[in-house]
């Protein structure tokens, strides 16, 4: 979704239309996992996490330096698992794995700055 926007917003009006039923679609999905009072409570919250997801994923795409690019997506995926997983049907667990290439990374990395500085 992130790479596709700035293309989406030039494309003719079909497009753009196609689009929007595909990314209310994702958003429909997402607020079974969003808490809320209201379905419209739901809805606003999915949409703030479908709009953090997709910057997250484009703005680590843009800066040069790759743990700077690590830290958002994994800063990213903290806050909404912190934030969403005691809403969900499951548990933070189930949603995030304990160990993956980019937290080993991100460890290695605060271990070196460490060690250096």
């Amino acid at each position: 979704m992130p790479a596709l926007t700035a293309e989406i917003a030039r494309e003719s009006t079909e497009v753009r239309r196609a689009f929007t039923a595909a990314l209310e679609e994702f958003v429909a999905n997402l607020m079974e996992y969003v808490p809320g009072d209201s379905p419209e409570a739901r809805r606003d919250g999915a949409l703030v996490l479908a709009a953090g997801m997709a910057g997250a994923v484009a703005l680590s795409r843009a800066v040069d330096d790759p743990a700077l690019s690590d830290r958002m997506l994994l800063a990213a995926r903290r806050f909404y698992t912190d934030t969403l997983a005691g809403s969900a049907r499951g548990t933070a667990e189930e949603f995030t794995p304990e160990h993956t290439e980019q937290t080993e990374y991100m460890e290695h990395t605060e271990h070196t700055e460490n060690a250096e500085g």
